[in-house]
């Protein structure tokens, strides 16, 4: 029981407190440096900012209110900053700067967290150096220290969290502070993303509960009532101004009724990341096994961290690889050095085993460039990825295999700064780089050729007197530069209300997070007039349900009982349409 017994040694290597720990940061700041990127998803989130700030209100499309995104804790906190440093100007580039530091320091953050946890174990050099380099060779961990979106924030929450959980399952006494700041803590990682339920679930039950036995009922209940209010304010938010609990995505991503096809993308998406990034998969797997060994509250984590993977697997996985075993992955590396049952032996053969995988994963993989540690930006996305299998590290997938779509990492990077990397990707070797002449650091991002073209297209939307309907899968930095101005029905539902909740077009076509929906007939002429205009005699009543909801006045009798009747009743449309 290494940690265990590290509570009452006083026994302290002084040379790795002194200087260990600041390689650590230096080596997490180089791969963090060389591995930065902005997935196009993110600018769903800053689509929403734009129109916030700019008062068109907190939605995707500003005709009408709906939740397009899963994050408001991380939105929340990046539209202030983007405010507060850049204002309202319209610029891709701002959110890059905003994003860049806000993941830098909450990345260190959880760095620190994992660091002062390694540090009573009382390690030699080389047990230290085999663990922090195994962590560092995980393409997901790394991958999600930047990207955009919120997992940075997450990894910092976990590890808030988590160190006070697993501290306080060894006293077995906690305060009625103590408990009111965990219940905090699994309120913003809720608000961070709403599906952290399954982590934090079962963990803030076993802390209310130990609260209860410590503190009685009645402290326990104003620590609850307390630590709850931001998530119950937001969900009260929510439902006043979307109409719904859940964010729009949710129900975007309910759409196909084929439990087969899921499952069994759920099982290929969880297989490619073992091929691809096997440390990922063995540390889960290890603080699984190790916490059913440690006790009740390890217990319990390790049936969240199995809660986690169940969900992956049953929601069919995600477009990028490695993406929803992230933050399991930061909750398995607190567990494995928290855990009660592990002699030192066995820590030392466990390390071992990950350094083993770390080692031969680019043999394994068949794809060195996708190793963080490697830190180069050579890639060719079919040479390491099939038709049909999502992409891991600073790549995302496209579905027909087209290499214009094959990264995210090429255009969005912090290596464009100072190189131009030419289309098919070159090493930092190479001698034909050059230093780059263009737009920084937008590129070449996604669909869009560069940073210039997203403020021509933006003047192009700008230009037109009236709004513009464009119908097609919308993205997230094309519909960031169309602008408010422009309304998109996006052919994926995450932003589209009605769509959302049509059945799929292809039921024997699964893409996770991006299930293309058909146009009913009339739905783009309703959004321009502003009128019902759906040809369908039955899905007619339906959509002006949903528009009594998104577009109606917010406290009409109408509005409240069909936000009843969408929430209680009929959920998702699934009769055949026109």
């Amino acid at each position: 029981m290494p940690y265990l017994a590290a509570q009452t040694s006083q026994k302290t290597n002084q040379h790795i407190v002194t200087w260990g720990f600041p390689v650590v940061l230096l080596v997490f700041v180089y791969l963090y440096l060389a591995n930065f990127y902005v997935g196009d998803d993110a600018f769903i989130s800053f689509r929403g900012i734009e129109n916030l700030i700019n008062g068109y209100g907190f939605t995707y499309n500003t005709h009408e209110r709906v939740q397009a995104f899963t994050n408001p804790l991380w939105m929340g906190l990046i539209g202030i900053l983007k405010w507060l440093r850049f204002g309202t100007q319209f610029d891709p580039n701002d959110y890059w700067v905003v994003v860049f530091f806000t993941s830098l320091l909450c990345s260190l953050g959880a760095i620190y967290a994992i660091a002062k946890t390694l540090r009573p174990l009382n390690l030699s050099w080389i047990w230290n150096g085999i663990f922090w380099f195994a962590l560092y060779s995980s393409v997901t961990f790394i991958d999600f220290t930047s990207s955009g979106l919120e997992y940075p924030l997450g990894y910092l929450l976990i590890a808030l969290f988590f160190t006070q959980y697993f501290a306080l399952s060894y006293a077995r006494t906690i305060s009625t502070p103590q408990t009111r700041n965990l219940v905090l803590l699994f309120s913003a990682a809720c608000l961070m993303r709403l599906d952290c339920v399954l982590l934090f679930g079962l963990p803030i039950l076993w802390v209310l509960w130990q609260s209860l036995r410590t503190n009685g009922p009645a402290a326990t209940l104003r620590a609850l009532a307390l630590g709850l209010t931001p998530l119950i304010a937001w969900e009260l938010f929510s439902v006043a101004y979307y109409g719904f609990i859940f964010p729009n995505t949710y129900y975007a991503k309910l759409g196909l009724d084929n439990p087969t096809l899921i499952w069994n993308n759920g099982l290929d998406y969880v297989f490619h990341i073992w091929r691809k990034d096997p440390i990922t998969i063995l540390m889960i797997g290890l603080a699984i096994i190790l916490g059913l060994f440690g006790g009740v509250a390890s217990a319990l984590v390790s049936v969240s961290l199995v809660a986690a993977l169940i969900y992956t697997v049953a929601t069919g996985g995600d477009f990028m690889g490695g993406r929803f075993l992230a933050l399991p992955f930061v909750l398995a590396v607190l567990a494995f050095l928290y855990a009660r049952w592990q002699p030192t032996w066995l820590l030392k053969t466990e390390l071992l085993i990950l350094l083993v995988a770390a080692v031969v994963q680019p043999v394994l993989s068949l794809s060195p460039f996708l190793v963080p540690i490697a830190a180069i930006v050579d890639y060719e996305p079919s040479r390491y990825v099939g038709a049909g299998q999502p992409l891991i590290s600073k790549l995302t997938f496209h579905y027909l295999n087209n290499d214009k779509y094959g990264s995210y990492y090429r255009g969005s990077s912090l290596l464009n700064k100072f190189f131009d990397i030419p289309p098919g990707g070159v090493g930092l070797r190479d001698h034909s780089i050059t230093r780059r002449t263009k737009a920084f650091p937008f590129v070449d991002f996604h669909a869009l050729g560069s940073r210039a073209e997203c403020f021509q297209e933006r003047k192009l939307q700008e230009f037109n007197l009236k709004a513009h309907i464009q119908v097609g899968n919308a993205g997230g930095l094309n519909a960031f530069c169309m602008g408010p101005i422009a309304i998109l029905v996006d052919t994926l539902a995450l932003g589209d209300p009605l769509l959302a909740r049509l059945p799929v077009a292809n039921p024997n076509l699964f893409m996770p997070g991006h299930n293309i929906r058909r146009v009913p007939l009339g739905y783009p002429e309703s959004i321009e007039s502003k009128e019902n205009r759906i040809t369908d005699p039955q899905l007619a009543p339906y959509y002006e349900r949903i528009r009594s909801v998104t577009q109606g006045p917010l406290w009409s009798s109408e509005r409240l009982s069909n936000i009843l009747y969408l929430n209680a009743i009929e959920k998702k449309y699934s009769a055949p349409y026109q």
